[in-house]
């Protein structure tokens, strides 16, 4: 049977992480191990996570001083010793049956799995739902590592780990994953089940300080197999996620800030010559919304109207990315 090794990434989690691995335990696939790396937690978790270790055989709890949940995951994948490698949240679940119908996906030579997600609010209502396709653009698409499935052999072949980044270092992992294979499989569920939280982390950069993203998607691209992808969807892909951080910023950060830090990234795109030059691009397997609002921030920087559509994002605050 396979075995699969589940990470979790566990800082200050006190108040979810019984539902976390309760969820991992009650797994209808029983060839498993839950790797709870804790973080350098203030609270009750580290003192959680013990005990389901002296109570679990499958359970390794591992405590570490804080270093963001990438570097905890990487904790993770060295403790690991499963066929596959999977990353579950602290705050989040999976179905019962996620596990097994997962591995029954799997092919003989499969690299990475990709799966989907539903997210739900504190009433249990389903709020968004994501399932991937099967195509290319799923891999630019789905870059959050929740519930893939990773060989372990393979990732540990190409050194794949996250980036000491408190923002994209899952974009960082997944896309290098993607890019050095084709075993890669999809399956369309929506098994992995996400808790809306709005005290996580990606809810709360209105006091931070402003972080350009180019420094990051440099070290990608360094890293990428760049023969496998058409140049003009590689451009795309970075000049998405380049947006993707100014939607971050945007609320608690001035125009002029913001305006500044996008800069900054775009000339490093610009600079890369990718595709030659930056131009516009609709990719169809991409949302509406997205691609109207990449080609946006192409047609304003071109005619150097960047920082007049920034303002126009901010005072639109029910425009969010997700």
């Amino acid at each position: 049977m396979v075995k699969v090794s589940i990470v979790v990434p566990v800082y200050n989690s006190s108040k979810t992480i019984d539902r976390c691995i309760n969820s991992l335990l009650n797994q209808s696939y029983k060839n498993i191990e839950i790797v709870l790396v804790d973080d350098g937690s203030k609270d009750d978790s580290l003192k959680i996570i013990k005990k389901y270790k002296k109570d679990n055989k499958n359970v390794i709890a591992v405590h570490q001083e804080n270093q963001g949940a990438g570097i905890a995951r990487n904790t993770g994948i060295k403790k690991s010793s499963g066929d596959y490698v999977t990353f579950v949240d602290s705050d989040d679940e999976l179905a019962e049956e996620a596990i097994e119908k997962m591995v029954n996906k799997l092919k003989k030579d499969t690299d990475v799995l990709v799966s989907g997600f539903k997210k739900i609010d504190s009433n249990g209502k389903i709020i968004m739902r994501r399932i991937p396709e099967d195509n290319l653009w799923t891999q630019f698409k789905y870059n959050s590592t929740v519930f893939k499935f990773y060989n372990l052999n393979y990732i540990n072949k190409y050194n794949i780990r996250y980036s000491n980044n408190v923002l994209f270092e899952d974009m960082f992992f997944s896309f290098n994953a993607y890019s050095h294979t084709n075993n890669i499989e999809v399956y369309k569920n929506d098994l992995y089940i996400i808790h809306s939280n709005p005290h996580s982390i990606t809810y709360d950069f209105k006091r931070k300080p402003l972080w350009p993203v180019n420094e990051l998607l440099n070290n990608l691209y360094d890293l990428i197999d760049k023969e496998k992808y058409d140049k003009k969807m590689l451009e795309y892909y970075f000049l998405k996620i380049i947006i993707l951080n100014v939607f971050v910023y945007i609320e608690g950060h001035s125009t002029s800030e913001i305006n500044k830090m996008y800069i900054t990234d775009y000339n490093w795109l610009k600079s890369k010559k990718i595709n030659n030059k930056i131009s516009f691009c609709w990719i169809k397997e991409e949302s509406f919304l997205i691609n109207l609002i990449i080609n946006l921030f192409i047609l304003f920087t071109k005619i150097k109207l960047n920082k007049f559509l920034i303002w126009l994002i901010k005072i639109a605050k029910f425009i969010r990315l997700e």
